[in-house]
C-alpha cells in the first residue's frame, strides 16, 4: 500500500474523530440547556356541548431534560412593546415549573387582545409572538402570528 493511500486513512479517521467528538458536546449541551417550546393560535374551549367565544392560545411545552420554571406570559408586538398576561386562565397558574415532557396552556380571549391591540394604535393584522417568560429571564418565543383586527372573532 503506498503511502499516500496510508495518509487518507488517517486523515479519514481524523475527521471522522473530530464530527463525533462535536456531536457529543453539543448533545451534551443541548441536554444540559433549558428548552421551552412555544406556540400560539386560534380556538376554542369547550364546556360539554358549549363553545366559549375564539380564544387566543399560549402553549409552553418543555421537551428538555431538565425543569423550567416560567413566570408569566404573553404577547410581543411588532412595535417591540409587550402584552403581558398578568392573570392568565389556563391549565396552571403561573408562576409554574414545568418538567420534562410536560406542557401547559394559557389563553384570553381574542376579542380583548383585538381590543387592547386597537387601543395601542394597531389596525388590520398584526403579527404577533406568543411568549413565556421564565425564572432566569430568559423568553421562550412562539412563531410570528398575524392576528386579524378586522375579522369576525373580534366582534
Amino acid at each position: 500500500m503506498s503511502s499516500s493511500a496510508n495518509n487518507w486513512e488517517w486523515i479519514v479517521i481524523a475527521a471522522y474523530g473530530a464530527v463525533l467528538s462535536t456531536y457529543n458536546a453539543w448533545a451534551a449541551r443541548k441536554k444540559d440547556r433549558r428548552q421551552v417550546k412555544v406556540t400560539a393560535n386560534l380556538g376554542f374551549l369547550s364546556y360539554g356541548n358549549r363553545v366559549s367565544e375564539t380564544m387566543l392560545n399560549l402553549t409552553a411545552s418543555n421537551p428538555g431534560h431538565r425543569p423550567v420554571t416560567l413566570v408569566s406570559t404573553g404577547f410581543s408586538l411588532p412595535n417591540k412593546q409587550q402584552m403581558v398576561l398578568f392573570t392568565p386562565e389556563g391549565t396552571t397558574q403561573l408562576p409554574c415549573e414545568l418538567m420534562e415532557g410536560k406542557h401547559c396552556t394559557h389563553w384570553i380571549s381574542a376579542r380583548e387582545v383585538a381590543d387592547q391591540l386597537r387601543k395601542s394604535g394597531f389596525s388590520g393584522k398584526v403579527k404577533v409572538r406568543g411568549f413565556y417568560r421564565d425564572a432566569v429571564d430568559e423568553k421562550h418565543f412562539s412563531k410570528p402570528f398575524k392576528f386579524d383586527l378586522n375579522s369576525s372573532y373580534n366582534a
